[in-house]
């Protein structure tokens, strides 16, 4: 296991508090998108050996400074990511679904922007799209998060040193085909863009801009999920090595680097806990890495890690006192990719999808029967399920933020929720407010209740910027 067993809190406090006078070099910010509260100790509780185990696998829950912040945007009490991320990037409240600009539509600039002025080398990464809503809050602005060619020429003009994440979503102006391609733009602009870590680990050049994407296009433009990954696919925790990489051959002599944790989002939006847990674990990875730079640098150093939202209103206990989360280890794969498998039975077994067949994929990928016990009740829904889907087929598809899903998957999913004793209360963002931890030079400064404004406002006074 990557985890550290690592100094106590008394000790942390120590070092973040006698190195508060001087302003960080390296500065690591940290962004679980849609990461709430219940979703860590959701994950903590996972981790557990059972209800006596006290210890906390994850990482970060160890910082010694922690706060609350709060998530409201300008124009509605439940944020969106754009407006969320806008405000944790520049200090400044904005209306749902834009980005980078204020409540008055006005262009607001981020923390990276003012480190770059302030001679900062810069880096934003993320396990979705380099033009998402959240990772482009720190370098573009436009009315909309949907501009995805207008953000991404953005991008490329930004100046920032390291870009990286699934790609982008739009590389051609749908409303002007004549446009420049989007990876011509960024070559026009000195960006160097590697397709897959094996072209940037042979071919990497230094001293100039550096965008890492994937050497495949994925669904949806984001990095699949820890629970779906293949052994070739690009990773964050891989794009955070790069980037720390990268920083340290240029001896960057200050660096800021934005970390998104993406797919933590795109897993509860769908109320998927298994597929969520995973993720959390794997942005945890990424906070390793900047914490064994920590190790070295513990004087000059800053980590924060907050989140834009809660999404997915995550409760953990629906009936009684005890909570199952070790069975949700038994999924081996998120609702995606369930309902990929579940779809591709039609052209298995194109003389007919048999209940048996069913039964067969839910044994291997969900434990059904096998590891989980499956009430006749649920039974009993999952064959008329079953029916709807391969029978009568009138079951129709069932669409949530981020993909377009089987009904007989949602419903497995739904059911090994139970099994977990996990519930949610809805498949969007909620008003929840969301954690804030910090360790490291200044990270006293995260203490307490603050607006989600405060977050960039006080690593700005912290770093001294200009």
């Amino acid at each position: 296991m990557y985890f550290r067993k690592i100094c106590t809190g008394l000790l942390f406090l120590l070092l973040s508090f006698t190195v508060s006078g001087k302003a960080p070099k390296y500065v690591f910010y940290f962004i679980g998108d849609g990461m709430g509260f219940n979703h860590i100790t959701a994950t903590s509780l996972y981790q557990s050996a059972d209800v006596s185990d006290l210890t906390d696998k994850l990482l970060f829950p160890h910082f010694p400074v922690t706060g609350i912040v709060k998530t409201r945007s300008a124009s509605h009490y439940i944020t969106d990511s754009s407006a969320g991320g806008t405000a944790l990037a520049s200090g400044y409240k904005a209306n749902n679904k834009a980005v980078g600009l204020n409540a008055k539509n006005e262009p607001v600039y981020s923390i990276i922007h003012k480190a770059k002025t302030n001679k900062w080398m810069t880096g934003v990464i993320t396990s979705t799209s380099v033009d998402d809503a959240t990772p482009s809050s720190f370098y573009a602005h436009a009315d909309s998060r949907g501009m995805y060619y207008e953000i991404g020429v953005q991008a490329a003009k930004s100046a920032v040193n390291f870009l990286g994440g699934a790609g982008f979503k739009s590389y051609t102006n749908p409303q002007n085909p004549n446009d420049p391609h989007l990876l011509d733009v960024l070559s026009a602009n000195g960006y160097e863009v590697y397709k897959g870590l094996n072209q940037y680990k042979n071919e990497k050049k230094y001293n100039q801009p550096v965008v890492l994407i994937p050497d495949r296009s994925y669904p949806g433009t984001a990095l699949p999920y820890a629970i779906d990954r293949s052994p070739e696919d690009l990773t964050l925790e891989q794009l955070t090595t790069s980037a720390i990489d990268y920083f340290k051959t240029n001896k960057a002599s200050r660096f800021m680097l934005v970390v998104e944790g993406g797919r933590i989002d795109h897993g509860s939006h769908p109320n998927d806990g298994a597929t969520v847990i995973k993720e959390m674990i794997d942005m945890d990875k990424c906070i390793q890495l900047a914490y064994d730079f920590y190790l070295q640098h513990p004087k000059e150093t800053l980590i924060i890690l907050t989140s834009d939202h809660e999404t997915g209103g995550l409760a953990l206990g629906t009936v009684g006192s005890n909570l199952h989360l070790q069975s949700l280890d038994k999924q081996k794969a998120s609702l995606g990719k369930l309902s990929g498998l579940i779809n591709d039975l039609h052209s298995r077994y194109p003389e007919g999808v048999l209940w048996e067949h069913v039964v067969t994929l839910l044994e291997d990928n969900m434990g059904f029967w096998k590891e989980i016990k499956i009430s006749k009740r649920d039974e009993a829904r999952l064959k008329v399920c079953y029916e709807e889907t391969f029978v009568t087929k009138t079951a129709k598809k069932i669409v949530t933020t981020y993909s377009v899903d089987e009904p007989l998957a949602m419903l497995a999913i739904e059911i090994i929720n139970k099994h977990a004793n996990i519930g949610w209360t809805t498949k969007n963002h909620s008003g929840a407010s969301v954690p804030v931890f910090a360790i490291g030079v200044g990270s006293e400064m995260f203490s307490g209740m603050m607006e989600n404004t405060d977050v960039p406002k006080r690593l700005e006074k912290i770093c001294r910027m200009k």
